[in-house]
């Protein structure tokens, strides 16, 4: 199936991190040599938001891919994904689906959205809600999320992907991606602006 075309980001924006270019996180990124596969299955609404983190992890992670769903021009169908045994989907279990018991899988399977969104893309992206799933404890109370959080403890996609490659990558890959999560906080800071108390 042909990949729907990136967004065209106008002037304002960097057309690879999509941030406003005046806080452009490129120079930031690191290229991460992992043994891991990933795949961020990204909702297609998500291609548009700066605050996107889908999109960091497949710019710091070598090898990792990602591709967009949602409208029906961007619909994944029936093999589309070429999901190998092996493959585990990084997502809470729930319904009695089955969990990840192993260690490094043949790929990583990451939905990218808000909670409702990567809810839906589970159950409607073929091959995905029956992989096992590998779930993780809630986020540190002190982490700093970008977003506003739909539930305490919850994550965004990078700092998900950290959280499960600590589980069998070198300490630094996923203290790489916490930093850029970080770094990428602070230029959100700075696009808000002050706060008014």
């Amino acid at each position: 199936m042909p990949r729907p075309p990136p967004p065209v980001p106008d002037e304002r924006h960097c057309p690879r991190c999509f941030l406003p270019r005046h806080l452009c996180l490129c120079a930031d990124i690191p290229r991460l040599a992992v043994r891991t596969r990933v795949l961020v299955v990204r909702h297609c609404i998500e291609a548009f938001r700066t605050t996107n983190t889908g999109r960091l992890v497949c710019l710091a992670l070598a090898g990792a891919d990602l591709v967009d769903h949602g409208r029906p021009e961007f619909s994944l169908k029936e093999d589309d994904l070429a999901i190998p045994p092996g493959a585990c989907l990084l997502f809470p279990a729930e319904g009695g689906a089955p969990l990840w018991t192993g260690g490094c899988p043949t790929l990583l399977v990451v939905p990218d959205g808000t909670w409702p969104q990567a809810r839906r893309m589970v159950r409607r992206v073929p091959g995905l809600a029956t992989l096992p799933r590998l779930s993780l404890p809630p986020a540190p109370e002190d982490a700093r999320p970008i977003r506003r959080r739909p539930r305490v403890g919850a994550r965004s996609t990078l700092e998900a992907v950290a959280g499960a490659l600590a589980l069998w990558e070198d300490p630094e890959v996923p203290a790489a991606l916490l930093r850029l999560y970080e770094r990428l906080g602070r230029r959100m800071d700075e696009a808000r602006g002050p706060r008014v108390p």
